[in-house]
């Protein structure tokens, strides 16, 4: 028995020391570093762990408690990006609601069978309708087919999408100007912007999808619309090999986004899917000294994407300083391998 303790002890130390990595993730740049990435991207099952393990120590022998605890204590900062308790504050009247959903090509309703792709596809559209009140809903790899279904359930006035590209911006709010940040990447993978007239002010919302990670490591020419994902041990570790390349390249998208929202006359709002977790270089880049909607005002844990790796966050809305967030809710259905996202933010001050 003693032996095993030991040996718990060893592992504990060890998962402190993973966890320190991934706390330093956000701060190292993923070409000077292949292992930090992968902590942060790890760090939602190293913190599962730590509670576990922590219960493991009350009940056996508390003075080891002080491993974690610590540890946790230290990262109290990363896990709120992870779970957060918030109640959604009081709404003015110069509020807008604007949600951000990869909407997969509604590729869960494509692959159904035959005799459940009309009831699914219905269900998908009733969903929608549920969602009227929203202003601003910024898509990523929209399609034809999720393209149709949205139109068919919401009225969007305007819209806005560049050719040859599967991200939007649809609004019923008019636009000012648009425009796109070129990541010369595929069609997928790309950022487009939309100044909204709000009457009194002028909001800049962006939608973007950074670069996606992988398995084989090359970036396809072609999107085809209808390939199942693969979610094999084979294809995450693939994932994994080549996951400090594309983060660096996330880097680098983020940095475009930046430059480019910096030089904005408006309040900005940035929305889309990042592929990288809160522990990354990217969401530090990207979300630079704006607010996090959900850390702001979300409750319960941050999961945006439904695939194998549990606590995963890589979908976000970000607000400028000088915009108020009142309200952030996730939505989890099966209409995509990721969930629409939503908040209220107040342009009143």
């Amino acid at each position: 028995m003693q032996r095993f303790k030991s040996i718990l002890v060893v592992l504990n130390v060890l998962l402190v020391i993973l966890s320190i990595g991934a706390y330093f993730s956000p701060y190292v740049h993923p070409q000077n570093s292949s292992i930090l990435p992968v902590l942060g991207l790890g760090y939602p099952a190293l913190l599962f762990t730590h509670f576990l393990t922590m219960i493991v120590w009350l009940f056996w022998d508390k003075r080891w408690l002080l491993l974690s605890g610590i540890s946790l204590v230290l990262g109290i900062s990363s896990c709120q990006k992870i779970f957060t308790i918030s109640i959604p504050d009081a709404v003015g009247d110069q509020v807008i609601n604007i949600a951000s959903f990869n909407a997969n090509f509604s590729k869960p309703i494509a692959l159904a069978a035959d005799s459940e792709q009309e009831q699914m596809g219905q269900e998908f559209e009733d969903f929608l309708k549920t969602l009227d009140d929203i202003h601003v809903l910024c898509v990523q790899e929209f399609g034809w087919r999720s393209e149709s279904h949205i139109l068919s359930a919401m009225i969007f006035p305007y819209k806005h999408k560049v050719d040859n590209t599967t991200v939007a911006i649809l609004s019923k709010v008019p636009f000012v100007a648009t425009g796109v940040v070129d990541f010369h990447s595929n069609i997928a993978n790309t950022c487009v912007w939309a100044d909204l007239d709000m009457g009194i002010d002028t909001i800049r919302v962006y939608t973007t999808h950074l670069e996606s990670n992988r398995q084989d490591g090359k970036v396809p020419k072609a999107i085809v619309q209808e390939d199942p994902e693969d979610v094999s041990n084979a294809a995450l570790l693939g994932i994994l090999k080549h996951y400090q390349r594309f983060s660096g390249e996330r880097v680098s998208q983020s940095q475009l986004i930046n430059q480019h929202r910096r030089k904005s006359p408006h309040p900005s709002i940035v929305c889309g899917d990042i592929n990288d977790t809160p522990q990354s270089r990217v969401y530090k880049v990207l979300k630079d000294d704006m607010r996090d909607t959900f850390v702001e005002e979300g409750f319960g844990i941050g999961s945006t994407f439904g695939g194998r790796i549990p606590a995963l966050r890589i979908d976000y809305i970000f607000v400028d300083q000088f915009l108020a967030v009142r309200d952030h809710v996730i939505h989890k259905t099966d209409y995509s391998d990721h969930y629409l996202q939503r908040a209220v933010i107040d342009y009143g001050g």
